[in-house]
């Protein structure tokens, strides 16, 4: 017998020695191996199948299927004495650093193609692990067992422990659509949250236990639902215990919207609360009322504002239906849509709260008065969950010291909360700490999203907390406008409730403007001036005089949602000067100078002082100025207009011009009187040079260049005889049938040159371009080289 001792002790030992850590990343990049963060499996499966007895696997955040095939019965199972833990970012070195509300680490059953029924039939499985088993911080999700008990997790003959896990969305036909436990062994669940899983036939939209020990404690069942019986657990058969745990939300088609267990095995409630529980038929805890052996507990529990919709239907229809070995003790049973409150005739019933002529139960020292909670729910919108209400009690409360203290299970209640208070228990879920917290958020009104940012709201000094979207941290961060509330507990065992009404504006966006001698932003709700980094002493409005001199200037401004803004500016002496009109015609030029800068970067990419421009565009500058000791962007507008496009076309009796908006005929390069129109008719001047001199909308000024007009009249014949030659020309021009005065004009009509010609004439000094010679009243064109 020693030697068999001995040998349980040394494998015991030995195996705890070989204990290792195994490590999985789906997105690890080294050698795979599991050996480290870095080497890390990258398949959850794989981890399992090379664990020991012992070991402890270690799994980063991420979305983790049982199979990368199609095959819905495959699982995760999990190895006798292996432990899994979740909730790590991949670089960790101590089990206490992981974060698992942070690090979602996901076991999921989505592995067909986006439906449901080709999903994972059982994420988890255990089948005779011993209690050294162990699964720590998953999400465990979409579970679709569609013949079959247990869908998000089954437990057959095994005691593991399940904590920090949540169970959302997990289905089975047959019942425990979380988790289903059958056989032998003690399931324990530890800090779980069960959320919208659904049973069908059989009942536990979370929970099916089947034979066996189940131990829950400080868990969260909400919105889960069954078509039978159960909305969140279902049991016969087995002995479940569960401590400081919420029912709220969920929903049975049949009874017992919360709990509901066949005539054999026992339940023990305690330190717990169920609120807004629906059910089709009646009930939130639905047992069988005859007498057996089971001799079921309720202690320090809170139920109340859950419904049931057959509720008058039925004498039998009730809140909580007990047998007759059962007892409630130091509970409030109060607000349910239920005629009848408790439905038992020999049930103990003691120290608690219900409704007058409600209760078919008698006993001891039960008060039918309203129990004063701090903000219930309304049974008649049932389903809800607990967020944004307080089923704490009043100071007010009748139920406060109302207890009995001998039969108080555990030494807190549902929050954490020493559960004795003032020498006498407290009647329901919660001790109250008689005393109201006069602590607040740490950041005072107004409570505002500036400019699409998130705000974060925090308790000063809170130990619990319960927001009004659910949280249970000490703050929230905020995106969106709202009332947000938060009920908490201070550090000194005080109570408080706190509102925020959380509104959303732009962030305000101010613009220094120098006119006057003064500076001004524009109107906000509040001012502050600086001058070179330095507040301003009294400078709060939202004109400043800026006695300081030059400098850099800058003001903080704030809206009446308390969001601020700022905006900077460079008082200097620096100026930007124009040495002529900045608006001229093609052709024209301006210089644009600064003055009294002593660096400078155009916009020109020039480092000078002053750039000339001709050409239409917005030119800055960014001078720097020493006295000043900052940098002034100073900019002007060029606009450089075209110039008119002047031609002249003639149809055989009217000499024409381009469009324009003024017109002027010049004849030889004089002027015509009276000849301001788009179209001239030549017969009154005759046959010569012509040219038109516009203006456009703009004021720009253009001439054409001239229109030799020789076909007019009789002369026409005679002057075929005239004629010049070479044309064009670089040194001497002979004109051939005449002899006398010739004069030459330029294209504006500018006489140049008078000589006295036989024949030929020097041309060679007149520069390059078009010209016209006029010998008597014949005029010819011809081009100098």
């Amino acid at each position: 017998m020693k030697k068999y001792y001995l040998t349980i002790t040394l494998t015991f030992l030995t195996n705890s020695l070989l204990a290792s850590i195994i490590y999985v990343n789906k997105n690890a990049t080294g050698s795979n191996n599991g050996s480290s963060w870095q080497n890390a499996y990258t398949d959850l499966q794989l981890g399992i199948a090379q664990s020991m007895f012992g070991d402890e696997i270690w799994v980063a955040a991420a979305v983790y299927k049982p199979t990368t095939g199609t095959s819905t019965l495959i699982t995760f199972s999990v190895k006798n004495g292996t432990k899994l833990y979740g909730g790590f970012n991949g670089t960790e070195t101590l089990l206490s650093q992981r974060n698992f509300d942070l690090n979602a680490t996901i076991l999921s059953g989505e592995i067909g193609a986006g439906t449901s029924n080709d999903n994972s039939k059982t994420i988890l499985y255990f089948n005779g692990v011993a209690n050294q088993t162990r699964v720590d911080g998953f999400t465990v999700t979409a579970a679709y067992n569609s013949n079959d008990y247990g869908g998000g997790a089954k437990s057959i003959d095994s005691s593991p422990t399940i904590a920090n896990c949540k169970f959302n969305g997990n289905y089975s036909t047959s019942g425990g659509g979380a988790i289903n436990h059958s056989g032998s062994g003690i399931l324990t669940l530890d800090s779980c949250v069960f959320d919208g899983n659904v049973a069908n036939t059989y009942g536990g939209g979370a929970l099916r236990l089947y034979a066996g020990s189940v131990n829950i404690t400080n868990c969260y069942f909400k919105s889960n639902q069954s078509n039978t019986y159960g909305g969140a657990i279902f049991f016969y058969s087995a002995v479940v215990n569960i401590d400081r745990c919420i029912f709220a939300g969920n929903i049975c088609q049949s009874s017992g919207s919360a709990i509901s267990f066949g005539d054999v095995g026992t339940v023990n409630l305690s330190n717990s609360l169920l609120v807004g529980n629906f059910a089709n038929q009646s009930g939130v805890i639905d047992g069988p009322t005859f007498s057996n052996s089971s001799p079921h507990t309720i202690l320090n529990c809170t139920i109340a504002q859950n419904k049931d919709v057959n509720s008058g239907g039925s004498s039998y229809a009730c809140a909580v239906a007990l047998n007759n070995e059962a007892s409630i003790s130091n509970s409030i049973i109060y607000g349910n849509s239920s005629p009848i409150q408790v439905l038992s005739t020999g049930l103990n019933f003691s120290n608690s709260i219900t409704q007058a002529a409600t209760s078919s139960a008698t006993g001891t020292n039960i008060l039918y008065v309203n129990p004063q909670f701090i903000l219930p729910g309304n049974v008649n919108s049932a389903p809800f969950e607990l967020a944004g209400l307080n089923y704490q009690l009043n100071l007010l409360s009748p139920g406060i010291d109302a207890g009995a203290n001998g039969i108080v299970v555990g030494n807190v209640d549902l929050i954490g909360n020493n559960r004795i208070h003032n020498n006498t228990v407290d009647l329901g879920a919660y001790e109250s700490s008689f005393c109201n917290s006069t602590n607040g958020f740490t950041t005072t009104a107004p409570y505002s999203i500036c400019g699409g940012n998130s705000i974060s709201l925090t308790v000063d000094n809170g130990v619990q907390f319960l927001w009004s979207n659910g949280n249970t941290t000490n703050s929230i961060n905020i995106s969106s406008p709202g009332t947000y509330s938060v009920t908490f507990v201070d550090q000194n065992n005080c109570v408080g409730t706190l509102s925020a009404n959380v509104l959303s504006y732009t962030t305000p966006t101010p613009s220094i403007i120098f006119s006057g001698g003064n500076l001004s932003c524009g109107n906000f709700q509040s001012y502050q001036w600086f001058f070179n980094g330095n507040a301003i002493n009294g400078a709060v409005n939202s004109m400043h005089v800026p006695l300081e001199g030059y400098g850099n200037y800058a003001v903080t401004v704030s809206n009446v949602g308390g969001c601020v803004g700022n905006s900077s500016y460079c008082l200097s002496p620096v100026q930007l000067v124009a040495s002529g009109p900045t608006t001229f015609c093609s052709g024209g030029s301006v210089n644009l100078s600064v003055t009294d800068g002593t660096s400078f970067v155009w916009s020109t990419g020039s480092l000078s002082s002053s750039i000339a421009v001709n050409t239409s565009g917005n030119y800055s500058v960014n001078a720097f100025n020493n006295v000043a000791g900052c940098s002034l962007t100073l900019s002007q507008n060029v606009v450089v207009n075209p110039l008119p496009i002047a031609s002249i076309t003639f149809d055989g009796n009217t000499l024409n011009s381009s469009n324009a908006s003024t017109y002027q005929w010049n004849f030889n390069g004089t002027p015509i009187s009276g000849a301001n129109t788009q179209n001239y008719n030549p017969n009154p001047t005759g046959n010569g040079l012509y040219t038109v001199t516009l203006t456009n909308s703009f004021g720009c000024e253009a001439t054409s260049t001239a229109f030799n007009l020789s076909n007019i009249g009789i002369e026409d014949l005679e002057r075929q005889a005239l004629e010049l030659f070479p044309n064009p020309t670089d040194q001497h021009l002979t004109i051939l049938g005449y002899a006398g005065i010739v004069r030459i004009y330029n294209q504006l009509g500018q006489c140049i040159l008078t000589s006295s010609v036989n024949s030929t004439l020097d041309v060679s000094l007149l520069p390059s371009g078009m010209y016209f010679v006029k010998c008597n009243n014949e005029v010819l064109p011809f081009m100098k080289r």
